[in-house]
């Protein structure tokens, strides 16, 4: 009885990554095959080839699937593939790393009080003369103008120009 000769192995695959395909001679081992992806892909150099997986698109009970090839089957499968067929490469069991993320900026409590505060806080401000209240910039030396000793009260205006004048030396008009 003939001795059945060893499937021939595809002299061509299609390495499969993010869209991108790359002809390959096909390595003999698994280890070889995730080094010559992590060599054709350059975004693979720097992960882990423990997370580096090779698949085949196979049909699973009427549904295409992604098949994972483990290392110990990779010859066996390969042999099974035709020319030019495309390998997926996948990456399984993502490496999540979480920082200590630092406290976030503290910000102003409503509770207390601002420059922004203090320039508007009914309390501090003076009272309004001629009907104009004086609120200063933040950062300003500019101080409000205190009412004068005169007789003439901020809210009525003097009734004369010279009385006006006077109240503005803060001088008492006979």
């Amino acid at each position: 009885m003939p001795s059945e000769a060893a499937p021939a192995q595809p002299a061509i695959v299609t390495y499969r990554y993010n869209g991108k395909l790359v002809y390959v001679t096909p390595p003999s081992t698994y280890e070889e095959a995730v080094a010559s992806a992590r060599d054709l892909f350059p975004e693979l150099a720097s992960v882990d080839p423990q997370r580096i997986g090779i698949s085949i698109n196979a049909m699973v009970s009427k549904k295409r699937e992604l098949i994972r090839i483990s290392p110990m089957a990779w010859q066996p499968v390969l042999a099974s593939r035709k020319q030019y067929e495309v390998l997926d490469i996948t990456l399984h069991n993502p490496k999540i790393i979480v920082h200590d993320a630092e406290q976030p900026p503290a910000y102003l409590d409503a509770t207390e009080k601002g420059w922004f505060d203090l320039v508007l806080d009914p309390s501090r401000a003076p009272s309004p003369i001629n009907g104009h209240t004086f609120i200063p910039f933040p950062g300003s030396k500019t101080k409000p103008r205190t009412s004068s000793s005169s007789p003439t009260s901020p809210c009525c205006p003097p009734k004369s120009p010279v009385g006006w004048a006077m109240s503005l030396l803060g001088k008492k008009s006979d």
